[in-house]
């Protein structure tokens, strides 16, 4: 072992399929997989974010009166906006 590595420099997937004799083995450097679990956490952390934001600006997206003065909102709620309000 060289100074500097830690533990493997790979990861071996065996795949073995329930009545088959033979196994496949599928081999990835070390820095696939580290590569590829921070990936999925930047992934996940983008589709919590974009949840968290995407609701409100929805929301006001939808309150938004149009050209009659009603305001359509989530559930078929229908606000009437008075005429001082618009401008």
């Amino acid at each position: 072992m060289t100074k500097g590595t830690r533990g493997t420099r790979g990861v071996t997937i065996v795949v073995h399929p329930d009545g088959d004799l033979e196994s496949k083995q599928y081999r990835f450097p070390r820095w696939a997989v580290m590569a590829g679990k921070w990936g999925a956490g930047a992934i996940a952390v983008l589709v919590v974010l974009f949840f968290a934001f995407a609701g409100p600006i929805m929301r006001n997206a939808a309150l938004v009166p149009d050209s009659s003065g009603k305001c359509r909102g989530f559930a078929s709620r229908t606000v009437e906006y008075s005429s001082s309000r618009r401008r």
